[in-house]
């Protein structure tokens, strides 16, 4: 696997594939627990974490499911991020959560992103998602957890997303129809997620290069 992963491969496996006997039980609910890899090559960590940070941006990077996200506290290695998720499954849910985001740098090479949830509630009203939450909680996410680890080498930089999350255990009537969907949603998230940050970083790689060219030929032209 890491062969492939050096390769320029995205791989994405839930837990189970890692750890066999992981005990992802837990009454009345489900664990849902994916980790993604991906190798950048060319990469340092410092441009890596401008993307996973960039909150303001967030829509266009992680959309359409992230429609809006900011962070709410000041701090460069602590800080509180608010982030609103619109998701289509047999129906509309739009969930506003707060995490708690902590950077840490291991090392000069080794640096680790961790953001786990403080508050997750649904809207009331998925086309109104600021008139307030329900107070019935149907239980779509109960919690969240997330960590990004880098790996910064002189190729490049191994890059490590893994998310844990909780959720309501759907009815018997209907787990047969939609167990395979839920087991299925957060490894294509996560995949999303992952390949949407490598496009974002080449994207930013291809605007500074032609930035810097437009520059040389003007300091040319005098």
């Amino acid at each position: 696997m890491k062969q492939s992963v050096l390769a320029g491969e995205i791989i994405v496996k839930p837990i189970a594939a890692f750890v066999p006997r992981a005990d992802l039980r837990v009454p009345g609910g489900e664990i849902h627990h994916t980790i993604g890899t991906m190798f950048l090559k060319g990469e340092k960590i410092a441009r890596i974490r401008r993307v996973i940070d960039d909150y303001p941006h967030f829509p266009e990077i992680y959309g359409p499911d992230i429609v809006m996200a900011r962070q709410v506290t000041e701090g460069n290695s602590d800080h509180e991020v608010f982030i609103r998720v619109r998701k289509h499954f047999v129906i509309t849910v739009v969930l506003n959560i707060t995490t708690r985001v902590r950077w840490t740098e291991l090392d000069a090479t080794h640096a680790m992103e961790h953001s786990t949830s403080t508050h997750i509630g649904e809207a009331q009203d998925p086309e109104n998602p600021d008139a307030g939450e329900r107070a019935d909680d149907r239980g779509f996410l109960w919690r969240y957890d997330s960590f990004w680890r880098l790996e910064e080498t002189p190729q490049g930089v191994l890059v490590e997303h893994e998310i844990i999350s909780l959720s309501r255990r759907a009815p018997a009537s209907l787990r047969f129809v939609l167990r395979p969907l839920l087991q299925r949603l957060p490894q294509e998230s996560m995949y999303q997620s992952v390949l949407a940050t490598r496009q974002t970083l080449e994207k930013r790689k291809d605007s500074l290069a032609v930035s810097m060219n437009s520059k040389a030929q003007t300091v040319s032209a005098r």
